[in-house]
């Protein structure tokens, strides 16, 4: 097993169009305040559409709330933020 058989990939530029191909470019919007799955999670805008291929915040919110029992348990902080990455993905300039 040699190292020239393995592949480094690095981030593509903005003209990269491998990946998913979703129906609409993706957007920001602010998160909704009856998205309680994503309330004090740090960030107030979300990109759509997100890693669920959800493409409006109805969508969004139709699929989110069957989780909010989960985050109702308070067990531990994590399962909120990571839930609320999938459902509402922070907006940044390039995706994480």
């Amino acid at each position: 097993c040699s190292a020239s058989e393995y592949e480094y990939l690095s981030w593509k530029p903005d003209s990269y169009s491998g990946g998913r191909n979703y129906g609409k470019p993706p957007q920001c919007w602010d998160i909704p305040h009856d998205l309680r799955l994503c309330h004090n999670v740090g960030y107030t805008q979300m990109l759509l559409p997100n890693l669920l291929e959800h493409e409006t915040i109805l969508e969004v919110k139709q699929q989110a709330s069957s989780w909010m029992p989960l985050v109702h348990k308070n067990c531990h902080p994590g399962p909120q933020v990571f839930l609320c990455s999938l459902f509402a993905p922070v907006c940044l300039e390039r995706p994480i």
